[in-house]
């Protein structure tokens, strides 16, 4: 898998999430996203909401990486997060100054996910997550989100939609890691067949 560079300014956001941090991402995740400027969550008055994008979204921890489809929204309207969280059917991803990442199903076989996987902020500083992973076969439980980074420009060819870490205990076992999620528009997305093996999706913000 490629790696995508960081730019300065999201570097910046990330350096003082981690500061007091001395948790490592796993070597095979994905451990940076590209955003050229300061997300912005709100809307101007009579600007109609972004529609729900739909996602793939690669999840790594100790257990390996899979890739899943999901939904994203991003928007500082509570109006507009409430339309998006009927769209997709579900009402508890509605509130204020908020972006979420819904994980709807597993795309990578040994892999799957429980319906309530999901990870959500309200205003850029208290990210949650909730949800149980499969992964290779092994049980990942998400414990709590540490970081959600939304990008302003999702679903625009080249850009990822958003940069989730969290805790997570793998078969039981809480870890010193932290595991990744990262979110591109799925319209972008292309499967690469794998020859003897499973193949993977190329999504131009994971590159």
């Amino acid at each position: 898998m490629k790696r995508f560079q960081l730019l300065p300014q999201l570097a910046l956001v990330v350096a003082v999430v981690y500061a007091c941090s001395d948790s490592m991402a796993p070597a095979n995740a994905h451990s940076s996203l590209s955003v050229p400027g300061t997300p912005a969550l709100g809307q101007s008055p009579g600007e109609s909401p972004p529609p729900p994008i739909e996602t793939s979204v690669l999840v790594c921890t100790a257990a390996g990486c899979a890739y899943y489809s999901g939904t994203y929204f991003s928007n500082g309207s509570s109006a507009a997060a409430a339309l998006a969280a009927a769209e997709v059917g579900d009402l508890t991803l509605t509130f204020s100054g908020t972006a979420w990442q819904r994980i709807d199903k597993a795309l990578t076989p040994n892999s799957n996910v429980s319906a309530n996987a999901r990870f959500k902020v309200k205003d850029m500083q208290t990210p949650t997550g909730t949800g149980t992973f499969i992964i290779n076969n092994q049980k990942i439980v998400v414990v709590n989100a540490t970081a959600f980074v939304p990008n302003p420009n999702c679903g625009l060819t080249g850009e990822p939609c958003a940069l989730i870490r969290f805790r997570y205990t793998l078969d039981g076992v809480l870890q010193d890691d932290e595991g990744t999620a990262l979110s591109d528009n799925m319209d972008t997305c292309v499967f690469i067949p794998g020859g003897s093996g499973p193949g993977f999706i190329s999504c131009p913000g994971f590159e």
